[in-house]
């Protein structure tokens, strides 16, 4: 088959075939570093060293254009959650673990705000708990609140 020939359902074929999930992973990080990148697979290919991918797969992922290839890359994440799901669909112990997966995420989420850092109080906050201490001592502290009287009811 020619290069020019190939289309992203030949691909996902031979990916379904022959790939382990490992292979799969990596051959769709490959393809969305590429379009990060905005370079060929084949060099993210030899950037990363994941030599376990046939390179006759990565010269017909170059082949495609960048509307296939993000077609291609969104098969193979749908491919690789399909299968994660098909695997907690199945009883390992002969429970249904998607019941439980479901009852727990049915749970409605709280959005929590972020705790604001500390701020240290300002010294108005605790005048009448200093005033007492402050009129025995300070002279300049007798003389301003004669002429400044403060607002607040003394306990």
């Amino acid at each position: 088959m020619n290069l020019t020939e190939i289309e992203p359902v030949d691909i996902i074929m031979h990916i379904e075939q022959n790939f382990n999930r490992a292979q799969t992973t990596g051959l769709n990080c490959l393809i969305f570093l590429s379009l990060r990148e905005e370079t060929s697979v084949a060099y993210q290919l030899h950037e990363w060293g994941f030599h376990d991918i046939p390179e006759y797969i990565v010269a017909g992922c170059d082949s495609l254009g960048e509307n296939d290839l993000i077609e291609l890359a969104t098969e193979i994440a749908t491919s690789l959650l399909d299968e994660l799901v098909t695997n907690l669909q199945e009883p390992e112990n002969g429970e249904n673990t998607t019941a439980a997966l479901v009852s727990v995420n049915a749970e409605p989420v709280a959005v929590q705000a972020i705790e604001p850092e500390y701020i240290a109080p300002l010294l108005s906050d605790y005048s009448p708990t200093i005033e007492p201490l402050l009129s025995d001592y300070s002279p300049t502290y007798q003389a301003l609140s004669s002429h400044y009287p403060p607002t607040y009811e003394a306990q």
